[in-house]
Parts: structure tokens; C-alpha cells; sequence
């Protein structure tokens, strides 16, 4: 048998609860949101996401204030204890797969880490 890892991946990050939650929570805020020209949310600790995104000419005061509002959304959404830091960066780096990932955490939930070697 083949194993094909083709397609999107998309982390579950954890609350600092224990509750789960989909990665795809966090793309979903980006619907309609321009002057950014990517973005990836990474969760490095069970405490706090870092929206990390990287500004197109046309980021503005308006967009600011929109990412500014995730941190709110995602603490009546998600968890009042989990922090999310905005991170101006100039470029978000590939995965070690070749792949560009708009979700990643490090936090784990209890399966395999498929990069890891046997």
C-alpha cells in the first residue's frame, strides 16, 4: 500500500482547559481580510498562538485594527486564557515537507508526530 501525504494539513491546537479545537478556526477569520500577503497562526506553548503574518504595501491601520480583533474573538471564541500575539515578519518559512502551513502547533494532543523518526 502507498501513503500519499497530499492535501492541506491542518493542526487541533489546545486551551490551556484541555479543550480541543480545529485549526481551521483561525483561517476562517481571514475571510475578506486583505492587505496581508500571508499568514500562518503557530502555537508554541498550551498558553499562546502567534498569528504571524507577513504585511502587503497595503496593510494599513484598518487591517491592524482587524487582526487586533482576533485576540478578542478568540478569547470569547476559544479560551479567555489562551493569548494570541500578533507577529509582523517578513517571510513565513516552508515546513519541512515543502508545504506552507496556515496552522502548526507544537502543543501535542496525544498522536504520533509524523516527522518523528522510529
Amino acid at each position: 500500500m502507498m501513503d500519499l501525504d497530499i492535501g492541506r494539513e491542518t493542526d487541533i491546537f489546545v486551551t490551556p482547559e484541555g479543550r480541543h479545537f480545529h485549526g481551521e478556526y483561525f483561517t476562517h477569520l481571514f475571510y475578506g481580510v486583505s492587505g496581508v500577503a500571508r499568514f500562518q497562526f503557530y502555537q508554541p506553548a498550551v498558553e499562546k498562538v502567534i498569528l504571524r503574518f507577513v504585511p502587503e504595501p497595503s496593510f494599513d491601520a484598518s487591517t491592524r485594527a482587524t487582526l487586533e480583533s482576533f485576540q478578542e474573538r478568540v478569547r470569547k471564541d476559544i479560551s479567555p486564557s489562551l493569548a494570541l500575539e500578533l507577529a509582523a515578519v517578513k517571510d513565513i518559512p516552508l515546513s519541512p515537507t515543502g508545504k506552507f502551513r496556515f496552522t502548526w502547533s507544537d502543543v501535542s494532543v496525544g498522536r504520533p508526530d509524523p516527522t518523528a523518526r522510529p
